[in-house]
């Protein structure tokens, strides 16, 4: 769990309804973060950003792990709001699907810029007038070929149900998440949490609603090298 500064810290980070709406899918109260790029994601949306690597989006839980300083600070630095402003004035829409607009040049230029600014350094030299939107230099491996077909359209991921009845789930969904009430609606309804003055604070999320992301992630990573490890041993593998 995170310590008591790092909570109110989080807490007030929220009093920007930005930060109150995942950045990829606009899921309310989003609990875990990008911190290469300072930007709130949902689960489901951090799931995908697994898939990237830690080189290209080191995601964080803002109510389980632990903080360091200057990932605080970057978390500062960043916001939702600033992050996305930058990739439309790059000419990458919002829309885009989250492993391709992750890496485009423009994001990785953020993440350079965001980092020098965090650790007090010399930011990149600014980007080349319209090549933001292209993707980044160096050939992609084939495990990340194959991610990229897996996790292919990916933009806004759609936030589960689970038990919920069907005119319960239309009426949530029916909410504006950037509205306070609508948001503190969602938040309750579907996540256990509670709002803090205007932030959106988690009283705690049952773990096993983590448990179908995490396992889709570990399954993605470790499927290349149990097939070649199946080739070796002479099964056959379609």
């Amino acid at each position: 769990m995170v310590d008591a500064d790092t909570a109110d810290f989080f807490g007030k980070q929220q009093e920007d309804t930005e930060n109150r709406i995942c950045c990829d899918s606009g899921t309310a109260c989003p609990q875990w973060a990008s911190v290469s790029h300072g930007i709130y994601i949902s689960i489901e949306a951090s799931g995908v950003h697994r898939s990237l690597g830690v080189a290209v989006s080191s995601v964080q839980s803002t109510t389980m792990d632990s903080w360091k300083p200057i990932h605080r600070r970057m978390m500062e630095l960043g916001g939702n709001s600033r992050f996305k402003n930058f990739l439309r004035e790059q000419g990458i829409p919002d829309s885009m699907p989250i492993r391709q607009k992750y890496n485009t040049r423009a994001a990785e230029w953020y993440r350079q810029h965001l980092r020098a600014l965090a650790e007090g350094a010399k930011s990149p030299e600014p980007l080349p007038p319209n090549t933001g939107h292209l993707p980044q230099s160096g050939e992609s491996s084939p495990e990340q070929l194959m991610l990229d077909k897996l996790y292919e359209g990916r933009g806004a991921v759609a936030r589960p149900r689970g038990k919920a009845t069907a005119a319960r789930s239309t009426g949530l969904q029916n909410l504006d998440p950037v509205n306070e009430d609508g948001a503190q609606l969602l938040c309750n309804e579907t996540i256990g949490a509670s709002f803090h003055g205007q932030g959106c604070v988690s009283t705690g999320v049952p773990v096993a609603s983590y448990g179908p992301s995490l396992w889709c992630v570990a399954a993605t990573c470790v499927a290349p090298f149990f097939r070649r490890f199946l080739r070796r041993s002479k099964v056959c593998v379609p």
